[in-house]
């Protein structure tokens, strides 16, 4: 390559490099417990405190584009969540969008009605999810240039409460550490929560991010260690699954913990009990990956209608085994279950959602031994034939070591109603 051209392709390349807008998501420093911009240590939390988020865009300047909104969503802790309030912006909600664009009296906070007024939203008990934004109205305010923050969130952990209304405990429902994180866009179909004033959305290349710089880490300081990371291996994952249930639901040694610090470790729906209620909750945490589909990834056709699908997981026995099923044009219907026979055996058996997902989970685990592992049943329902795939398999024996699982052997079969 010739050295002009060099030269030209090093001038573009840095023109493209400082005319990216970068999106962060970051604590704000007057947030008690303050550590980082990444950081909040809750440990000391009372009633009335709260943590501080801004959403800020840096670099915007380059004049490609004048800013007239935003919309977006915030993911936070599994453990502060599980809530009946539905008032999220409302009175005593525990998560505000406070203010928007910053230093514009006219950025609009939204939800709102058709006067301005803002409105209350219903966050996703389910996933932890809420969705706000802001709009400039005024066009001639609409900036260009400059770093600013687009909205500022408030979280009170202390005005979450349980099934039944009563406050939590901060101490016992934010364990070692959890994270809140803004969503910005779908990659694959280059979606931005950013708007500009032509009313076009900015494309990714125009706002750039990554998930490290839009997610903040709340800590507990004082926890014994991170909630449902029963191993202690720092991750909560299907190995902590049969030493959770053999404590919440068979006497287990539970790491020979008492007190508070056995409810900070095991308890999932945070009512200050360790206790058959959690287990649910506990499941749906320790196996909350998303299934991705692959090039190698194998699909299966259901017909339209109504039916059962039976998985028939490979020869092979065990305590634990788990996995995940993904439909395409069709759901699965929560309520999957075992027969008869294999619950005599000692099998249960517990399906989850992934939240934003149709995504179902399927759990399985037998405090009595190893045994074969279960045919599972799980009902579907299809307006036009839909396909599915299945997701990883992990499986475990009764002393926690893996099973290993050919799933090129894993079976279905189809029942229509």
């Amino acid at each position: 390559m010739k050295l002009k051209s060099i030269l030209c392709f090093l001038a573009v390349a840095f023109s493209l490099s400082v005319s990216a807008q970068n999106l962060r998501f970051v604590a704000n420093s007057a947030s008690p417990g303050y550590v980082s911009p990444t950081e909040i240590n809750v440990a000391g939390y009372t009633a009335d405190d709260y943590a501080i988020f801004d959403l800020v865009i840096e670099n915007l300047g380059d004049g490609s584009f004048s800013l007239a909104g935003w919309e977006g969503t915030i993911n936070w802790g599994t453990f502060i969540y599980n809530s009946p309030l539905q008032n999220i912006g409302g009175a005593n909600s525990p998560f505000e969008l406070v203010s928007g664009v910053e230093g514009l009296p006219t950025s609009q906070v939204l939800p709102a009605d058709q006067s301005g007024a803002p409105t209350t939203t219903t966050g996703s008990n389910s996933g932890g999810v809420f969705r706000g934004g802001a709009v400039i109205l005024n066009q001639e305010e609409r900036p260009s240039t400059g770093t600013l923050i687009l909205g500022r969130w408030r979280l009170y952990p202390a005005r979450f409460h349980d099934t039944v209304g009563n406050t939590r405990d901060i101490v016992s429902c934010i364990s070692s550490e959890e994270f809140v994180r803004f969503v910005a866009n779908d990659i694959s179909s280059d979606r931005h929560i950013i708007a500009k004033a032509d009313a076009t959305a900015a494309s990714s290349s125009e706002v750039t991010f990554n998930d490290a710089d839009l997610t903040v880490r709340l800590v507990n300081a004082d926890a014994p260690g991170r909630k449902l990371d029963i191993t202690g291996d720092n991750l909560v994952d299907p190995r902590d699954l049969l030493p959770y249930v053999n404590c919440i639901l068979g006497g287990g040694a539970c790491n020979g913990l008492t007190g508070d610090d056995l409810a900070q470790l095991y308890d999932a729906n945070c009512d200050g009990n360790a206790s058959a209620g959690d287990l649910t909750l506990a499941v749906r945490r320790i196996v909350n990956s998303i299934t991705r589909s692959s090039k190698n990834t194998s699909f299966y056709d259901l017909e339209a209608g109504s039916g059962t699908l039976v998985l028939k997981p490979a020869e092979g026995a065990g305590s634990v085994f788990t996995t995940s099923l993904m439909p395409r044009g069709g759901s699965f219907v929560d309520d999957a279950f075992l027969s008869q026979a294999d619950i005599n055996k000692g099998w249960n058996l517990v399906s989850t959602r992934i939240p934003g997902s149709d995504q179902l989970n399927l759990v399985l685990f037998n405090m009595s031994g190893d045994e074969v592992f279960p045919n599972v049943h799980v009902n579907y329902t299809a307006d036009k034939k839909m396909s599915y795939f299945m997701g990883r398999v992990d499986a475990f024996d009764q002393n926690n070591r893996p099973v290993s699982v050919d799933t090129s052997k894993v079976s279905f079969e189809t029942v229509k109603n």
